[in-house]
């Protein structure tokens, strides 16, 4: 199949299915490279920071192997099922909902873990902060321990509602973590400090400053999507007076 331009009102997600359906319907087999960056955009009519927030993104769901200095490989032309549904996650609004819902959620799930978490509770946040420092030491990808601490603080506040609640979150949390290790690198050199101090709140007993952490752990992670979105419409902004394709309508 030909690649055809996207529509410009979901551009990364719109990206991600198009090469989804271009693997598929080749077919490509698994260790094969893709077309060099520079073709697909002029072929998507993308700029290529977009093209690599979809490439990116279709890398974080095990689809695609991007190697740096080298090219963007297939790993498994085969998409699981529903991950279709997966891809509209990957939006800057559908990021900023999934922040509002953990506003709502997790500052107070932070306070009533301060004050229900068990000895072993702390002991399995504290091994899990242990491994967020190693990662941002070593400059290391942290969305998969940082998601795997939020779902261990849901489950501290020992209510079944919210235990549940952290399973579900955990791969939206996943993605917007993603969204921004890959927009934003230099942000992750704090993850480990933000996550210490509301473990140590936790570990404190201290509800109120436990609920206060959070809330301002997630009001930054807010802020930085709005940077990320704001970065992206600078870089549309050139195409958009180069005789594109018209915007679509909403």
């Amino acid at each position: 199949m030909d690649l055809r331009p996207v529509a410009r009102e979901t551009l990364a997600t719109s990206v991600m299915k198009q090469l989804l359906e271009y693997i598929r319907d080749r077919p490509v087999e698994p260790g094969e490279a893709l077309p060099s960056q520079d073709k697909l955009a002029a072929q998507l009519r993308v700029s290529r920071p977009i093209l690599r927030e979809a490439m990116q993104g279709l890398a974080s769901l095990g689809l695609l192997e991007i190697r740096p200095g080298s090219g963007c490989y297939v790993r498994q032309p085969e998409a699981p099922a529903g991950v279709e549904a997966l891809l509209g996650a990957y939006t800057h609004e559908a990021a900023i909902e999934v922040l509002e819902a953990r506003l709502a959620i997790e500052v107070e799930a932070a306070g009533l873990a301060a004050a229900r978490r068990t000895a072993g509770d702390l002991e399995r946040l504290g091994a899990i902060l242990e491994r967020i420092r190693v990662g941002v030491e070593q400059a290391a990808s942290t969305v998969e321990v940082t998601s795997e601490f939020h779902e261990a603080l849901m489950q501290a506040a020992h209510n079944a509602v919210l235990a549940r609640l952290g399973r579900l979150l955990r791969q939206p949390i996943r993605i917007g973590t993603l969204r921004i290790e890959h927009a934003m690198p230099e942000a992750m050199e704090h993850e480990y400090d933000h996550h210490r101090v509301i473990f140590e709140a936790i570990a404190a007993a201290d509800a109120d400053r436990a609920r206060r952490v959070m809330r301002e752990h997630l009001t930054i992670a807010h802020g930085r999507e709005h940077l990320i979105a704001l970065r992206h419409q600078a870089l549309l902004a050139p195409d958009q007076h180069q005789g594109g394709l018209p915007a679509a309508s909403p």
